[in-house]
């Protein structure tokens, strides 16, 4: 046997591998999530969820049944008549989608109802807001990260608008929470001083985009508490 074929014995399923998730990676999944999947995600208050989109823009986008956002924090994981989830049951006009727990202040509700704007327009939709969303200092960064995603903030940074006395204030947040590491924290810089993001920013990010969403596709309704 040569060297080659002892090196190739040794690393080529190493390498086939590797190549085998970069193309699970990269080639686009869609998936359709069943109706006991979402049914399970509604009530889960999930970070998987909460950070990624598949599951909750197909429930929102739905007619049959009808789910209804419901955001919160900590008064979600409360479970009495007067939760959502019971309430809805006894009147069968629709479903709550639980969006929040313990830390989804206003800054990671935004990212996430950036995720499913096209599914929430024209819809309903019901808030339950709290004293700590209004604390001087904001989130907690902890609290914050515990529940951002890249995902989600790839998916505002897009669309952002350094005109944008709002947009700009985010990014300056985002920036301040997560640093200047990274696409999300660069380009948040950016967005947050005015600047647009040019051609190479904008490759990245959507390059980004298409890795996490096939990952969200592919994984997302795995690691759901029922």
């Amino acid at each position: 046997m040569t060297n080659r074929q002892r090196l190739w014995r040794i690393f080529g399923p190493v390498i086939v591998a590797c190549v085998l998730v970069a193309l699970v990676l990269v080639i686009p999944w869609h998936e359709h999530h069943s109706n006991k999947t979402i049914q399970r995600a509604a009530v889960s208050i999930s970070p998987t969820v909460f950070k990624n989109k598949s599951i909750k823009t197909q429930a929102i986008g739905k007619k049959h049944p009808y789910y209804v956002p419901f955001f919160g924090s900590s008064e979600l994981n409360r479970m009495d008549r007067f939760h959502p989830a019971v309430m809805a049951a006894r009147y069968h006009h629709y479903r709550p989608f639980l969006f929040g727990a313990k830390g989804t202040q206003s800054l990671p509700q935004l990212f996430n109802m950036n995720m499913m704007s096209a599914q929430m327009k024209n819809g309903k939709a019901v808030f339950i807001i709290s004293p700590q969303w209004f604390v001087k200092q904001g989130v907690l960064p902890a609290a914050f990260k515990y529940y951002d995603g890249t995902y989600a903030n790839l998916l505002w940074l897009k669309q952002a608008n350094p005109r944008s006395p709002y947009d700009r204030y985010t990014a300056k947040r985002l920036n301040q929470l997560l640093g200047d590491n990274g696409t999300v924290g660069s380009d948040a810089r950016k967005i947050a001083a005015g600047k647009s993001l040019n051609s190479w920013d904008r490759s990245l990010i959507n390059f980004k985009i298409d890795l996490l969403q096939n990952q969200d596709n592919l994984f997302s309704g795995l690691n759901i508490n029922s």
